[in-house]
């Protein structure tokens, strides 16, 4: 066997190949800080220097091993990985011991081998390693290998055509480099990636990136689908086109000022839908910063708030429209903490009192005593705070009517009612209440009660003096016929008879008492009878009104219904109108006693008034009750149908209206019911 010319006959050669194994330690060094990807960059490049060494045209070239004889096994042991060679019938003539080892026992005569390279990339791998040994040209390609303990994995496979000094190509170089590592992190990379882009596209928002000047780098498939826009047409600034016109340019100005700022923030505007309908979106911007500090990238998403929007809008508008409603309703509305500290007062209220809520504490006691002393009476003070203290304490409803301040300084009486709000859980956590004046009503009241004194009164007066008149008008007869006898026994007894000064004594005794009680009577029915009563001019309509606001609270109780059918136009008559007004609530507590027992129908009550010929008013009452039997007996003094009456206010009303030159009487009507109907003459010059 030939000796191994020394290595220094190729110098060009294992210079570039020296270079080659000096860029694969470099590669090692900066695999560690660089990752897999700079690795197989200069690991490739480590192997393609070494390759060359082989591959050098000329008289160092391959001719020179030719000559020499020089093993060219030698140079395959120093490639940095598996590597080969492989003549123009792509049989492998050399293999690295590196190689195989991985390959194990495997026949590798001839490339590409099934045996070795995975079922799904043969095909693909066959068809280029053909086409390069077709055209001699480089091959460069990856696919999964065999190893010999039958695990894949991937390499990337590169060769370079073999030629000899007369440019002949006689083959290839080839060397492997193990990629699997780096591909199951590009997998994983891919993975992550696509798992991020999923979930970047089903956000249920639209995401984007800009970069540091604001420009567009990056918008989600959901943002391009809900506005429309290309990738083109949304590049660098051009997603304003989506913006409102009203909006886009205080968007743009807030944008730049975040930018400018390098803060994070958001904003609300309109962004056009695919269809051209605008909805209200919440845009917000978050910087990304490098080691430095430096602003690198936006991040941002475009949140759609149009529903939340108009719900809040609807609430401003029906919180306006009830906040109208509270400070528009005719009545004084408050409301207190659980503690009772003033809270809100409406506008009513406000300017009933004259003034706002004062915030402020007093120096001394809670702001609830400073109020309360400021607009209840004194003498109304103590009696209310101890009420409404009880009612904060309890949880019971406060109610109370007492006299409050108003904003003039006058003292009116007030109704004040009170509830607490509650939540789920029971416990209060505000009370409302409503103030309501009454001291109109309260003054009513005192003069209904004035005027039911006043007609009890005069219904007693006439009472009596209906009956004083009938005592009169029996006991005047036989009185008259005493003093008639009392004459004739002093006649008889001044003839003979014995006696005389004896019975003329007692003649004169029957005369003077027959005369006293004459007298005595007399006087009576001149004051019941004789005094002169108080007329004016009334309209009997009003007079209606009063009654039926006197019984009101009576017919009520009796579930009675009450209609009227009045003429607006009814003239004026001159009367006294407390007694008017004693007919009339005479009239309609008879129909109320009537309807007692009706239970078949519903109870009424219906008033008229009209004119009745030329020179006079009608005024009617009907009712619906049993009816009467006798209707000109209920007139007469002391008849009644009563278990308990008196048989004498018919009788009494009827004595009335006569005396005003009117007239009253009764009528049944069919299939039920009373109509008691009175005249009244017109006042004078209301005839026309």
């Amino acid at each position: 066997m030939k000796a191994k010319p020394p290595l220094r006959k190729y110098g060009s050669t294992i210079a570039i190949s020296g270079a080659g194994l000096s860029v694969f330690w470099l590669s090692s060094e900066l695999a560690e800080t660089a990752g897999p990807n700079i690795y197989v960059s200069l690991t490739l490049l480590a192997a393609t220097a070494i390759l060359t060494g082989f591959l050098i045209q000329g008289s160092q070239g391959q001719g020179a091993l030719d000559r020499t004889g020089y093993d060219a096994h030698e140079f395959l042991e120093r490639i940095p990985g598996p590597a080969w060679i492989v003549d123009t019938e792509g049989r492998l003539t050399e293999v690295s011991t590196s190689l195989r080892a991985y390959l194990g026992t495997v026949d590798t005569s001839n490339l590409p081998c099934r045996q070795v390279i995975h079922s799904e990339d043969f095909d693909r791998t066959a068809g280029l390693m053909s086409q390069c040994l077709e055209n001699g040209q480089e091959f460069h390609g990856a696919c999964r290998l065999r190893r010999h303990d039958g695990t894949y994995r991937w390499f990337r496979v590169a060769a370079r055509p073999r030629h000899d000094r007369n440019g002949k190509f006689i083959g290839w170089y080839g060397v492997l480099l193990d990629i699997d590592d780096l591909k199951k992190v590009e997998q994983a990379l891919e993975a992550r990636e696509f798992q991020l882009q999923r979930l970047i596209d089903a956000l249920p928002t639209l995401v984007w990136s800009a970069r540091p000047d604001g420009s567009t780098e990056f918008l989600s498939r959901r943002w391009h689908e809900y506005t429309a826009l290309s990738q083109e047409q949304a590049a660098g600034w051009g997603w304003t086109a989506a913006i409102h016109s009203d909006d886009r340019d205080r968007l743009v100005e807030y944008w730049r000022s975040l930018l400018a700022a390098g803060a994070a923030g958001e904003i609300e505007a309109r962004l056009r839908r695919f269809d051209g309908q605008y909805r209200w979106f919440l845009f917000q911007g978050e910087p990304v910063r490098d080691a430095s500090g430096t602003v690198v990238q936006w991040f941002g998403s475009n949140t759609d708030i149009d529903d939340r929007k108009r719900t809040e809008e609807a609430l401003r508008a029906r919180q306006y429209e009830l906040q109208q409603l509270i400070d528009t309703i005719p009545t004084l509305v408050w409301s207190v903490t659980p503690e009772g500290e003033p809270a809100y007062i409406n506008k009513q209220l406000e300017t009933y009192y004259g003034r706002k809520i004062d915030p402020s504490q007093p120096k001394e006691g809670s702001r609830l005593d400073g109020a309360l002393g400021r607009l209840m009476h004194p003498d109304d003070l103590e009696a209310v705070k101890r009420n409404l203290m009880h009612s904060l304490k309890t949880g019971e409803p406060f109610a109370m009517r007492y006299r409050n301040r108003r904003g003039d300084s006058v003292y009116r009486w007030v109704d004040n009612r009170a509830l607490p709000l509650r939540d789920d859980d029971g416990r209060i956590v505000k009370w409302y209440g409503v103030i309501i004046d009454i001291d109109d009503e309260m003054r009513a009241h005192d003069a209904v009660r004035a005027t039911q004194d006043k007609l009890s009164r005069a219904s007693q007066l006439a009472s009596l003096a209906e009956l004083s008149a009938s005592i009169a008008h029996e006991v005047n007869q036989p009185l008259a016929a005493v003093i008639t006898d009392s004459h004739a026994c002093q006649r008889w007894l001044s003839a003979d008879p014995p006696n005389l000064q004896r019975a003329r004594i007692t003649a004169e005794r029957i005369v003077r008492d027959s005369m006293a009680a004459a007298e005595v009577v007399s006087r009576i029915r001149a004051l019941f009878t004789q005094t002169a009563s108080s007329r004016t001019s009334i309209n009997l309509n009003e007079v209606i009104g009063e009654v039926r606001q006197l019984l009101f609270d009576e017919i009520v109780s009796q579930d009675i219904y009450v209609g009227t059918d009045l003429d607006p136009a009814l003239p004026l008559v001159l009367a006294d109108r407390v007694q008017m007004q004693q007919v009339l609530v005479n009239l309609v507590r008879n129909g109320i006693d009537a309807m007692k027992s009706t239970t078949d129908v519903s109870k009424s009550l219906k008033f008229g008034s009209r004119r009745y010929g030329e020179n006079a008013i009608l005024v009617d009452v009907r009712d619906n009750g049993d009816g009467i039997a006798e209707p000109e007996r209920i007139f007469e003094p002391f008849f009644t149908t009563k278990a308990e009456g008196m048989g004498m206010g018919l009788a009494i009303c009827r004595s009335i209206l006569e005396s005003h030159d009117g007239r009253l009487w009764a009528e049944s009507i069919e299939p039920r019911g009373t109509v008691f109907s009175f005249t009244l003459p017109i006042q004078s010059g209301d005839a026309a």
